[in-house]
């Protein structure tokens, strides 16, 4: 807690409140602007020459480009409302993550995104034609997906999807692509490099707490359980599956079980 504290300490200045929902409110006025200035899409490809000659801002122009393109083949009805939504799912994204981490802890995990993509694309300018702009936002939900990977959206506002299934279709569909295209496989998976840094310890941890809580559960049924004896208890508040049986519980990266309610400010003790 004290290193987290010291962290915050040294580096709270690159903080930046609401990071995600800045840019995805910058990407929905620059799809207005589109829509009477399409010439002005030029300034948001970041091409090597222009960026050796000065224009250093080209690279990061590409994170404003709205993910949905305003001159879809669908219309710009169909644009126009999934740029809406795209901006919402951002919002949404933005909350959650600064929920768990902070808001020093996204800023910094979505300037490490940024930045290696931004590299990506100044050595290897073609990459940006084929890995397109939407790595950022594959890494950002990728870390969603993992934080909150029960949460539901609503396909055309009926149909129930879980954002963990939503996640595995989007690696799926990432790993095809290095498999179709193994030369820009690189250029596919280096912008992923900060989610996989974070979340392979992430998953080797809850792999091995997953093991013990099955022995848990396991002395639990195997033993006579009385009114004390329990299988779930909150480190923080100390509330059980018998004290509150609508209470949803999770074993935190500190090892330690927590209730939902406190799972996040666990969470917001590890680096991302």
């Amino acid at each position: 807690m004290n290193k987290r504290f010291s962290l915050e300490r040294k580096f709270g200045w690159l903080a930046f409140p609401g990071l995600i929902r800045s840019i995805a409110s910058l990407q929905l006025v620059f799809f207005v602007l589109l829509l009477f200035r399409p010439e002005a899409a030029e300034v948001f490809i970041p091409l090597a020459p222009n960026i050796k000659e000065g224009e250093i801002w080209r690279l990061v122009s590409f994170v404003f480009y709205p993910l949905v393109d305003p001159f879809s083949r669908f219309g710009l009805v169909f644009s126009c409302f999934f740029a809406f939504i795209a901006m919402r799912i951002s919002f949404l994204i933005n909350d959650v993550l600064e929920g768990f981490w902070g808001e020093l802890r996204t800023s910094l995990f979505v300037y490490a995104v940024i930045i290696s993509q931004s590299l990506i694309y100044f050595f290897d300018p073609i990459a940006f034609a084929a890995a397109g702009r939407s790595h950022y936002y594959l890494s950002i939900f990728f870390a969603f997906a993992t934080l909150q990977p029960q949460f539901v959206f609503r396909l055309f506002f009926i149909l129930p999807v879980p954002v963990w299934l939503v996640a595995a279709l989007a690696g799926m569909s990432l790993v095809g692509n290095c498999i179709r295209m193994p030369i820009f496989a690189a250029s596919f998976l280096g912008p992923q490099i900060i989610y996989f840094a974070w979340a392979t310890p992430r998953l080797i941890r809850w792999m091995r707490n997953r093991g013990k809580l099955r022995v848990r559960r396991a002395k639990f049924e195997s033993g006579r359980p009385s009114g004390e004896q329990t299988l779930h208890r909150c480190a923080e508040c100390g509330k059980t599956e018998i004290s509150d049986p609508e209470l949803d519980f999770r074993v935190s990266p500190d090892g330690k079980e927590y209730c939902l309610d406190h799972l996040k400010k666990s969470d917001k003790g590890t680096a991302p």
